[in-house]
């Protein structure tokens, strides 16, 4: 927004302040200007009684885009008759081109004749709504912008401009209906010329409104924000005198605001003047800010849990490194370090906003002078009978079900200190609760001939390992995905993984119906193998 950073009353004219635009190349445009018709024909360029000119801008702008004229008061001289706006102000501002867009308010010379009824009658005669006779307010929405249009008659006489008045009592209905982020307030007099405007101007200011155009003064203004005592305040309004409709002066133009979602970008055009900038809401909607990544952690062993604290805007998503090579893309992700040491983690969050990122140090350490040395997931597969030959090898889960899907496990073991005195399978739980996630087997290295290896490409219902002979190494249980990030454990013998480094052939298989799925290497999160020893 363009401050003015001088005494509240300085104007403007002939200053040009360069600034961020806020409006975009398709924001609606509002002209405004008050002060218009003499009584006569008038001119068609810059000068006294040159109301066709300032018609004629606005007609100009209309070729690309007009959305509103605001017409703040003394709009035909010098006692608003009927007769004279039929043949002055008419035949300028009043041309059909230019009803669609045109937003009135009285102004004092209105008043000259009884109850502005010219005015009224005009208005009423070429169907352009300026609110109920006697009143003159009313209200319109243009884009993100609300519009007002009060009455100052003659310094608020006739009509009221005080707390309790009907006008401003209107005007607080109004103001809280509005849902609009931007306001702006027209009528005939500058605060200073009629001080009975502080209650509306307050109540404006309250409702956090942005601009009022006024005229009465003949030229430009652009006055700085300011509250209704006349003080400059961030908090207040913009004031813009447009006095330069037509009449005299010596500055003959229009305020031209072209609006934003946010704002607008206003300009003075015509003769005698100069003046832009731009200006910010104060009720203006904040873009959405962007996801804020965080979590904490807690470890026991060389196992580490992870939760996620991120303050982010759904849907989201969440990406992890271990700092050990390893990746996860669950929200909560548990994980099993292979050996003690510090590990940079890192959680990047993405949301429909944005991206962020946090690492911190996570350490981990075996503890209680026992070793634990974590197996190496080499290949994950599953068969189904409904399917025999088909391969499932990249598949993001395993399953077992009985009858119609068993899964097979190869780990690599290496580094062991000593006889194995401990093994544990942990697996991670995923789509669905069962209470029977299935039975643990050392199974053979190779496919149902007995001569060739088993890959994760070549196992299908048809070919896989058997499970003849193989020895139960553990049950794994109830097994539930919404319960500790879906990792469940199974305690295995020991006695399987006699052999020392090596590798090992796990199978998996179920003696019920209900399916039980573990996510695979594929999905990031597969199966660890933990062996204990000391």
């Amino acid at each position: 927004m363009r401050r003015i950073a001088v005494a509240l009353l300085l104007s403007c004219i002939a200053c040009v302040t360069a600034g961020t635009s806020i409006a975009s190349a398709a924001g609606e445009v509002v002209m405004a200007a008050g002060d218009v018709a003499c009584n006569s024909a008038g001119i068609t360029t810059p000068g006294a009684c040159s109301q066709r000119y300032t018609a004629g801008l606005a007609l100009t702008q209309q070729r690309t885009r007009l959305d509103a004229l605001l017409a703040p008061g003394d709009l035909q001289y010098d006692s608003g008759t009927l007769s004279a706006f039929k043949s002055w102000f008419g035949t300028s501002w009043g041309v059909p081109a230019l009803r669609g867009v045109l937003r009135p308010a009285p102004g004092n010379h209105e008043y000259q004749t009884s109850g502005a009824a010219g005015y009224f009658d005009y208005f009423a005669s070429i169907g352009i709504n300026v609110g109920a006779r006697g009143q003159g307010w009313y209200s319109f929405d243009v884009g993100s912008w609300h519009f007002i249009a009060l009455n100052s008659s003659n310094n608020c006489t006739p009509v009221s401009c005080a707390a309790g008045s009907p006008q401003e009592t209107w005007l607080r209905a109004d103001l809280a209906a509005t849902s609009k982020p931007c306001i702006g307030a027209f009528w005939h007099h500058p605060l200073s010329s009629a001080p009975k405007m502080k209650d509306l101007w307050q109540d404006l200011m309250d409702a956090s409104a942005d601009i009022v155009v006024d005229g009465h003064v003949h030229g430009y203004k652009d006055l700085a924000p300011h509250d209704a005592s006349g003080h400059a305040s961030p908090a207040g309004m913009r004031e813009f005198v447009a006095g330069s409709g037509g009449k005299s002066s010596g500055v003959y133009g229009l305020l031209k605001l072209t609006l934003g979602t946010n704002g607008a970008d206003y300009r003075f055009v015509g003769s005698g003047a100069s003046d832009s900038g731009s200006l910010t809401c104060h009720g203006a909607v904040q873009p959405p800010s962007g996801p804020t990544a965080a979590f904490t952690s807690s470890t026991s062993g060389l196992q580490a849990t992870f939760t996620d604290g991120s303050t982010v805007t759904a849907p989201a998503t969440y990406a992890w490194t271990f700092g050990d090579g390893t990746s996860s893309t669950q929200r909560d992700p548990v994980h099993l370090y292979g050996a003690d040491g510090t590990y940079p983690v890192t959680l990047t969050v993405t949301d429909p906003n944005g991206t962020d990122t946090v690492t911190r140090s996570v350490a981990v350490a075996a503890g209680g002078g026992t070793g634990q040395t974590l197996g190496v997931l080499l290949a994950d597969v599953k068969a189904n009978s409904g399917s025999p030959t088909k391969n499932y090898g990249a598949d993001p889960t395993i399953r077992v079900r009985a009858g119609t899907y068993q899964s097979y496990l190869r780990f690599s073991v290496s580094g062991l200190a000593g006889p194995v005195t401990g093994a544990t399978l942990r697996l991670k739980a995923v789509t669905q609760s069962t209470k029977d996630g299935g039975d643990v087997y050392h199974i053979g290295g190779t496919l149902a001939d007995g001569l060739t290896p088993w890959t994760e490409s070549n196992v299908t219902w048809a070919t896989m390992p058997s499970f003849t002979g193989a020895a139960k190494l553990g049950s794994v249980g109830p097994v539930d995905p919404s319960v500790a990030g879906g990792i469940v454990s199974v305690t295995l013998d020991p006695a399987a993984f006699a052999g020392g480094d090596g590798t090992y052939d796990l199978g998996l298989k179920s003696a019920t119906t209900t399916s039980a799925y573990y996510a695979s290497k594929e999905a990031g999160a597969g199966a660890q193998l933990v062996l204990t020893t000391g």
